[in-house]
């Protein structure tokens, strides 16, 4: 291979390495915490903020991109979980990777 394709090459993989984290969050609405994590894309998402209540469970508050109120709850797991794990939310359910989360009622 030439010097030059190589460094070409080279390029390339970095410039999509760089571009694999997805869009940059929006700015953060000023009645959303600071702690609060952005889960979301090109097509919108949620902001939450959840803190650890039991091994498997977090309470957490969830805010529409706008800052928006969308919900609060518990939300459990079947497994252990940490609030940092939580990836997605639908407008219905809090999701870490395909797993729905249940809503625990009263929470």
């Amino acid at each position: 291979m030439r010097k030059g394709s190589s460094y070409c090459v080279l390029l390339l993989a970095i410039a999509s390495t760089a571009s694999c984290g997805g869009p940059a969050p929006p700015d953060r609405p000023s009645n959303v915490s600071a702690s609060a994590r952005w889960a979301g894309g090109s097509d919108g998402g949620a902001w939450y903020d959840c803190s650890q209540h039991a091994a498997n469970v977090v309470r957490c508050a969830l805010y529409w991109d706008n800052g928006t109120p969308a919900g609060h709850g518990l939300y459990r797991s079947t497994h252990p979980i940490k609030p940092g794990d939580i990836d997605g939310f639908d407008g219905v359910s809090v999701y870490i990777g395909s797993e729905r989360l249940v809503e625990e009622k009263g929470g």
